[in-house]
């Protein structure tokens, strides 16, 4: 419960959608570069994750967004433009990550 009033406060706190989607991928990005060299663990972690922000992450995901591949090019770039450094860090973060994500059927599930 404290994990979910966390998000919707941090949410609360960012002043566009496009922040709150960056603060996700750091919400993702914590889940998985941790735990790194567990991956029953990162699959616990982000189940948690998905439990406590998922709907929400979901939401604005499909609000902000889009959907075909010309402007969601385009929004990613905006993105790394507005917010290179958190973008790279999470991104860093996350590939310690890779063998979990692309070979773990608990990682990959929890990541659905």
């Amino acid at each position: 419960m404290a994990v979910a009033l966390s998000f919707v406060t941090t949410l609360a706190g960012c002043s566009s959608d496009e922040e709150k989607l960056v603060r996700a991928e750091e919400d993702l990005a914590a889940a998985i570069g941790p735990n790194k060299d567990d991956c029953a663990k990162m699959a616990q972690a982000l189940t948690k994750l998905g439990e406590s922000k998922g709907k929400e992450m979901q939401r604005l995901k499909n609000k902000v967004v889009p959907k075909a591949a010309d402007a969601k090019k385009a929004f990613d770039a905006r993105l790394d433009e507005k917010f290179a450094a958190r973008r790279k860090a999470a991104l860093e973060q996350m590939k310690g990550g890779m063998k979990c994500l692309l070979t773990d059927e608990s990682v990959q599930r929890a990541m659905l």
